[in-house]
């Protein structure tokens, strides 16, 4: 009887508590802003596995940044968390008397976190080889990926990045790696044509997913998003790999997760089209299956900005419950905000929740209505 007892109450604190947020989410949600906007909001607590609040939540909007979950949790799923981007050099040819009589090939794996400490390790690598000079000349495998540099409905006006296979971050693309390791060898490189037999891999470079999982989150790197789609375009379709390929990946996840991926669309990895669209629901749903795979959701609860501390939250939720305790995923886009991610409540349960609003003019405002939904969360 103790038992059965234990369990009735139970079921009877979680009515009333789910009675009083949806009391307190309703006042915040009659503000008159939201009679000039669109709201899709859902709440869940993973730890009873119940939805708590939704309103709104099938609409279809523009997710923002927060396309990057969908990007990330598939990533982990079918990558791991131990996965490796890589960027590999070649030695082509033979060496004799200091000159190399080939080529050195540089196949770019599309790490955005490669980067100048990154190119002289490789020049160091050859100066260790005794290289003086090379006769043939120094080229770039962009192979790993098609040769699209933008993504679709991508505006034109827009700080976009590019989307080469081999890059140093945002301080350019493949001539300037080539560029960049010629200064570091600073040896004759004489541009002839030398016909080689065979190429060995001399050495590689290589960042965990993680490293790039960081910085696409806290401070909602596009190139770094970006960077994820592809690998997992290149898990799909190999070389010459398209966003097509890894968007397919991701449709698969949402269709693992009970939704018909026909129902949204998806244009990128990082939010930055204004072709993406997706739903509150869709995003909470993800967020779920995080939860269930602790490889999954160690990773990406790692990554997440922290409210009142770090990334694109740090200067919000201060001196509220929310503060330190809500991890989510940022989105901004012009009349576009939307907030996704996690937080522990009062109560010791792990709640997720997803909030995208759109027809939004002043980012101050969505901003004040989802940390106000937040502080609520987190003293349920």
């Amino acid at each position: 009887m103790r038992k059965i007892a234990v369990i009735i109450f139970f079921g009877m604190f979680c009515t009333i508590g789910v009675a009083h947020i949806g009391k307190d989410l309703d006042s915040i949600l009659s503000s008159p802003y939201l009679e000039k906007t669109q709201l899709g909001l859902m709440v869940c607590d993973l730890t009873n596995d119940t939805v708590i609040f939704a309103q709104g939540e099938k609409q279809i909007m523009r997710p923002a940044s927060t396309m990057k979950l969908l990007t990330a949790i598939t990533a982990l799923d079918m990558l791991g968390s131990t996965y490796d981007y890589r960027t590999q050099m070649f030695m082509e040819g033979a060496m004799n008397d200091g000159v190399l009589d080939g080529n050195i090939c540089l196949y770019g794996g599309f790490d955005a976190a490669f980067d100048e400490s990154d190119v002289k390790a490789f020049a160091d690598a050859l100066h260790r080889e005794g290289i003086e000079a090379i006769r043939g000349k120094i080229y770039a495998d962009l192979s790993f990926k098609d040769s699209i540099r933008l993504g679709e409905g991508w505006c034109w006006d827009d700080e976009n990045p590019v989307l080469s296979p081999l890059l140093m971050g945002d301080k350019g693309s493949e001539d300037a790696v080539i560029e960049a390791l010629k200064r570091e060898l600073n040896v004759p490189v004489m541009n002839e044509e030398v016909m080689v037999d065979e190429a060995l891999m001399f050495l590689e470079r290589v960042h965990p997913i993680t490293v790039i999982l960081q910085r696409m989150m806290k401070e909602s790197d596009n190139l770094y998003a970006e960077s994820m789609l592809y690998q997992l375009a290149h898990l799909a379709g190999g070389d010459s790999a398209t966003a097509d390929d890894g968007l397919e990946l991701i449709k698969e996840k949402v269709r693992h997760v009970g939704l018909n991926p026909d129902d949204y669309r998806f244009a990128d990895g990082s939010g930055l089209s204004l072709y993406n669209y997706a739903s509150a629901e869709l995003l909470c749903r993800m967020l779920r299956f995080a939860y269930l795979y602790p490889e999954i959701y160690d990773a990406l609860y790692d990554a997440l900005p922290i409210a009142a501390h770090d990334g694109t939250l740090k200067n919000r939720m201060h001196g509220t419950l929310a503060a330190g305790n809500v991890r989510a995923k940022t989105g901004t886009l012009t009349g576009v905000s939307s907030l996704a991610g996690y937080c522990t409540a009062a109560s010791g349960s792990t709640l997720c929740f997803a909030i995208i609003s759109q027809g939004v003019l002043q980012q101050e405002e969505a901003h004040r209505l989802q940390d106000s939904i937040c502080a609520v969360l987190c003293e349920y």
